[in-house]
């Protein structure tokens, strides 16, 4: 394993004790070790320090005129309220005068701002993923997950969801980098001008990931990919997770919200459902959405078909989201 991550990381002998000796011991700057070492760019090194610990032995230049030069202050207190307020740097900035990269070093330096350990790019790309973590991507890369193409997990919910995004976390904790913790921005909707609050999670690059991406993804556009989930370990609980990520309930009807699939796709859900789990959905049509023709279908289940549908999800519903299932089928957890 070592040798494998030596191929792809090829400044791991860039070791702490290292550094430490030509860095603090003998004073080298980051250019000079470089330039020792034959490595091209002087920010290799100062990275490779910050994420070993090794500190910065001066204040930089820019620093010493930032302190010198800030016209604009603004204090803990004052800075903690508008952070409390849901205001973003952005609105902060508008406020005080600044851009927003100069608020955000600002609030940094106040110490609201956890200083979050850098990691190496690799550090996770050779990680197996686990049974639970293959059944929980199946479902959830047909709801809000999505891999980048090289191969990064990464989703967002709303703040109100915060319990369940924290569950994700949980179940990939294995492919995330150690010092990450759940980002917490505003993301704006561009067809609606409004501004929602939502919490974002990531993964390191996998190369399994990768995998899955070329199979979910044709020129960079999520497909339904059918002949494929027909052989998968897709289960209930990764209908659940999907059904939690996409789904709604409206009295005893269950729908999934597939627009994204288009009208084929939808077909092959139909057929990929049925032949799963018995499940006979009915494609509906929303002729009110500005969505694309091709964009505006969803299924539904109803009747018997819908007590089906929720008595196989219902096991694996999260209680902050059991609304999501008519009365009878809520349990305690």
């Amino acid at each position: 394993m070592e040798a494998t991550f030596r191929i792809d990381d090829p400044y791991a002998f860039l070791t702490k004790d290292l550094l430490t000796k030509e860095y603090v011991e003998n004073k080298l700057t980051d250019k000079q070790i470089a330039q020792k070492y034959n490595i091209k760019s002087k920010v290799t090194i100062w990275r490779r320090r910050k994420f070993l610990g090794v500190k910065n032995a001066y204040q930089s230049k820019s620093n010493k005129n930032a302190s010198v030069n800030r016209v604009f202050n603004i204090t803990k207190e004052v800075a903690a309220r508008y952070l409390l307020d849901g205001l973003t740097y952005q609105q902060m900035a508008e406020r005080l005068g600044c851009s927003r990269m100069v608020l955000y070093r600002r609030v940094k330096e106040l110490g609201l701002i956890k200083n979050q350990r850098q990691t190496m790019p690799k550090l996770k790309w050779h990680e197996e993923i686990d049974d639970l973590q293959t059944r929980f991507l199946l479902g959830c890369l047909l709801g809000d997950g999505n891999i980048t193409p090289r191969g990064m997990f990464q989703c967002s919910h709303s703040y109100k969801q915060l319990r369940y995004i924290k569950y994700k976390k949980g179940v990939l904790k294995t492919l995330i980098a150690p010092s990450f913790d759940l980002i917490f921005n505003s993301i704006k909707n561009h067809q609606n001008g409004k501004t929602y609050y939502a919490y974002y999670l990531r993964t390191m690059n996998n190369k399994n990931l990768k995998k899955i991406y070329d199979i979910y993804y044709i020129d960079k556009v999520k497909i339904f990919p059918c002949k494929y989930l027909m052989q998968s370990s897709f289960d209930a609980y990764s209908l659940a997770i999907w059904y939690m990520d996409d789904g709604c309930r409206n009295s005893n009807i269950s729908t999934l919200c597939t627009f994204g699939f288009g009208y084929s796709g939808n077909l092959d859900i139909l057929k990929f459902l049925k032949a799963k789990f018995e499940l006979e959905g009915i494609l509906v049509a929303d002729e009110r959405s500005i969505r694309s023709h091709d964009k505006k279908h969803s299924i539904s289940f109803k009747g018997e078909m819908a007590t089906k549908f929720f008595q196989l999800v219902a096991p694996h519903i999260l209680p902050s989201l059991q609304y999501k299932l008519p009365e009878k089928y809520r349990t305690e957890k």
